[in-house]
């Protein structure tokens, strides 16, 4: 340990292990790169999950490989005759459909066929004569962008030669999926500006130097930056999965957090030992063997702790684990090898103006916290009871805690699938855009819709499409997309048609993905 921080803190090893870091950034950034990712989170489900094997089952029916959007035509009053007619077309005998209404605008982004012709179903008006929905059968994309450009061409196409007195929403899964995606548009640099903003003021608040901010700030961004190149990595090799947007950011915020906190505690040891050793080398070899066994201790549970949601069942949070743990090491990396190098080589000038001179004084020893301390080293045992007291009537809060959003609550400000949302759920059953999905074995369809129809806070059954084997279901609920109801509500449906005997009934949807 001596010989490797004398060769940190080195008066010609410490520009060394700088070039070593500078090399290990250029690979980082260079050849060793993370190739740019535009995946959207997954739900990482096991296998054996009910709601994958209904996924599974769904992929042998006709018509359930794609997505689908809600158009919402609303108005404040009853929509009037030309209103209706514009939304819902005339009848053609000929067609045997609806034509020239607003459904006809997405004739071009519909998945679904009707003797061969593109397919959009007909218009529903609700009982209350106020909201008209069209459903939209899409194809599923993956890329995030194509996807986002499709639905801003729908909500265009949607308002053209709409009538005066109506509002139009597009929401529904796709419109939900993409909105979300829109939020965390740009997060991650937003995250990290506040980041950097943060840090930079705690810094320049602590040494009140203009200068000495910068080298701890530009080191560990840097660290930040190949974190965010390498972690991800990590769990394709080991998992072979994809680091999504969601877990870059995370990543980004807690390694520039973990890597200040270790600079701060750096810092503020080498300046009291620049009090105590005139060669400022000395003083940092010294500082930096004080530090290292307290910064491993902190980021090795951190590392380890992250490291147990590998035993996670979700994938998204072994992903979550296994990369943010990468990102947590790096931190330590520039923490305890480049950040001593960096601040070593530029001398006691980098705390102007209020250099510490060799032969000072440090008054931090008589100040409130070196107090604190020796009254706590004092009475260790009590000061440790007295605190897991606290801690522990502090915690009876957390029984109150509200785990879980529902669709519409997971915005700030609501974008227009979550106002669509609200609209539609005031004219039709709440769950009316997200059905859970019910398959069953052929020949138990009947019963099972039967049973699901009985099940406290279902609205609707509708029996679907089937194969040589199975049935598909869709029950309609009256509680709000991933609310807590709609959540018993699936628990109570796997529960009532898990009792058909012979009928195989799986319970899947995004609402059951969620729970």
């Amino acid at each position: 340990m001596n010989a490797i921080s004398s060769f940190i803190t080195g008066r010609k090893t410490s520009w060394v292990t700088l070039l070593i870091g500078l090399i290990f950034a250029i690979l980082a950034f260079g050849p060793l790169s993370a190739p740019k990712s535009d995946t959207s989170p997954t739900d990482g489900l096991p296998e054996n999950n009910e709601t994958v094997l209904v996924n599974k089952a769904l992929e042998g029916l006709p018509g359930t490989d794609g997505t689908v959007a809600v158009v919402v035509y609303s108005s404040t009053t009853e929509l009037t005759e030309d209103q209706k007619l514009w939304i819902t077309g005339t009848f053609d005998p000929m067609a045997q459909g609806f034509v020239d209404g607003a459904g006809d605008k997405f004739l071009d982004y519909t998945s679904a066929e009707l003797n061969g012709n593109a397919f959009v179903p007909p218009a529903e008006v609700s009982e209350n004569g106020k909201v008209a929905v069209i459903t939209v059968p899409l194809d599923e994309i993956e890329d995030v962008p194509l996807r986002a450009e499709r639905m801003e061409e729908m909500r265009e196409i949607a308002k053209e030669g709409m009538p005066s007195g109506l509002e139009v929403y597009i929401t529904g899964p796709e419109g939900f999926q993409v909105d979300i995606s829109g939020v965390f548009a740009g997060a991650n640099f937003t995250l990290l500006l506040a980041t950097v903003i943060i840090v930079a003021v705690l810094l320049l608040i602590t040494y009140r130097s203009p200068v000495l901010w910068l080298v701890p700030l530009i080191v560990i961004g840097v660290a930040d930056g190949m974190a965010g190149q390498i972690a991800p990595q990590l769990s394709t090799f080991f998992l072979g999965v994809t680091a999504d947007g969601s877990i870059t950011g995370i990543l980004s915020v807690l390694v520039f957090g973990a890597g200040t906190n270790y600079a701060l505690l750096l810092i503020a040891r080498y300046r009291e030992e620049l009090l105590l050793n005139e060669d400022r080398h000395i003083a940092m070899n010294k500082a930096l063997r004080g530090v290292t066994p307290a910064i491993l201790a902190s980021g090795g549970t951190v590392a380890l702790a992250l490291l147990t949601l590998l035993f996670a069942e979700l994938g998204g949070n072994r992903t979550l684990g296994l990369v943010i743990a990468g990102g947590i090491v790096m931190a330590m990396f520039a923490a305890l090898v480049v950040l001593p190098a960096a601040i070593v080589v530029f001398g006691r000038g980098l705390f102007w103006p209020f250099i510490p001179k060799f032969g000072g004084v440090n008054k931090s020893d008589k100040g409130l916290w070196a107090k604190l301390g020796r009254s706590v080293s004092k009475r260790p045992v009590i000061v440790s009871i007295a605190g897991f007291i606290i801690l522990a009537i502090l915690s009876f809060g957390a029984t109150g805690i509200k785990v879980g959003l529902s669709s519409t609550e997971q915005f700030r400000v609501a974008p227009e699938a979550a106002v669509g949302q609200d609209v539609l759920a005031e004219a039709f059953p709440a769950g009316a855009t997200s059905p859970a999905i019910v398959i069953v074995n052929n020949g138990f369809e009947d019963e099972v819709a039967a049973a699901a129809k009985s099940v406290s806070g279902v609205a609707e059954v509708i029996i679907g499409d089937s194969n040589s084997e199975i049935t598909k279901i869709d029950v309609v609920m009256d509680a709000e997309s991933q609310s807590e109801a709609a959540y018993q509500i699936i628990r109570d449906l796997r529960a009532e048609l898990g009792a058909v005997e012979g009928a195989g009934a799986l319970v899947g949807g995004l609402d059951a993905q969620r729970l």
